[in-house]
């Protein structure tokens, strides 16, 4: 789902380990969409944890439900070491692969895939960004039911989901009524990478379109015009 975002570097880190920060998002099965730090101490996941198992790991397990059949209930484990980001199988019954590879431990750069039985997750590893890309992204609805209202991405990593009867922080989400039936629940995302700014179409029935094409995803330029169900979104990009 964010294949377009996330380009494949070297082996090689772009900074030294503990000047990186870096997650997993979920881009194929279960759990669509959803993204967890690296960062913050192992990362478990599997199948339908217990409360027990999930309260041991202080939310840093992921469990998946049921219907997930191919994973196990201990599948793998993901950590920061001091060499770098790296993905463990625990063992599965059906196996952890790397990039279509199947693997029992494997060091992890930006962009890898990691597969656990049929659901998918990217590694997304971000470098410092220095001052002068910092940028900011100003999206401004130019027509539709939020007219004349904008949101704002600046600092790392930031982002704004555009959605029918979405509830977060009005900051970080762009959300339109019930009324919009051409909308998705969670329709598209717009992101901030590396200095650079992008809209992601989250597998939406009706499409997101920039200047009239429809895309899965696309980096965002100073002036494109976003339409999402019959809103417009206006972008203005600024150093």
């Amino acid at each position: 789902m964010f294949g377009g975002l996330f380009k494949k570097p070297s082996r090689d880190y772009p900074a030294p380990v503990d000047q990186l920060k870096a997650s997993v998002w979920v881009i194929q099965g279960a759990r669509l969409g959803e993204h967890w730090s690296l960062d913050e101490g192992d990362l478990t996941v599997g199948r339908l944890m217990t409360e027990e198992e999930l309260a041991a790991a202080a939310g840093r397990s992921v469990s998946f439900p049921d219907h997930c059949k191919f994973i196990s209930g201990h599948h793998a484990v993901f950590k920061k070491q001091e060499d770098g980001y790296w993905v463990y199988d625990l063992g599965s019954k059906n196996g952890t692969t790397l990039n279509g590879q199947r693997m029992e431990k494997a060091r992890l750069i930006h962009g890898d895939e990691v597969d656990i039985g049929q659901v998918v997750l990217r590694v997304h590893v971000e470098a410092p960004v220095s001052a002068e890309r910092q940028g900011t992204c100003t999206i401004s609805a130019a027509s539709g039911p939020r007219q004349g209202d904008s949101w704002v991405l600046t600092g790392d990593l930031a982002e704004v989901m555009v959605g029918r009867n979405l509830e977060g922080e009005k900051d970080k989400v762009a959300a339109l009524p019930d009324t919009e039936r051409d909308v998705s629940t969670e329709h598209a995302l717009f992101k901030r990478i590396k200095g650079t700014f992008w809209i992601q179409d989250l597998a939406s029935k009706n499409g997101t379109f920039v200047n009239g094409e429809r895309i899965d995803r696309r980096e965002l330029k100073n002036g494109d015009k976003v339409v999402i169900g019959v809103s417009t979104f206006d972008v203005r990009i600024t150093a």
